[in-house]
């Protein structure tokens, strides 16, 4: 997806819509670490990036995280491929990114 797709899409009403809904759903809580700050991100489970059109919007591949569980996340994908970004799971992030977070 092209920078000016990716741009578009993220100005669209469906997105800002789905956005607002799922930052409700998840209390505007990080659905990894707990946390609760000023700047939250609704995220893709699989990116935006390899996810096909009906994924794009699926509240099944949306969750909200914080600043710092985002930031691991997006630094994790840069280093996996494609085929491994489009067979992570809720489950498999969850994992990775608590991990992380462990002493």
């Amino acid at each position: 997806m092209s920078q000016s797709s990716r741009a578009k899409f993220y100005y669209s009403k469906p997105w800002q819509k789905v956005r607002t809904a799922i930052a409700n759903r998840d209390m505007n809580i990080c659905q990894v670490c707990g946390r609760s700050l000023h700047r939250m991100y609704v995220d893709h489970i699989i990116p935006l990036s390899v996810c096909d059109d009906s994924q794009r919007l699926d509240a099944e591949n949306l969750w909200t995280l914080c600043g710092g569980c985002h930031n691991h996340k997006t630094r994790c994908e840069e280093k996996m491929t494609a085929k491994e970004l489009k067979i992570q799971t809720k489950s498999d992030w969850m994992r990775r990114l608590q991990k992380k977070a462990r002493p």
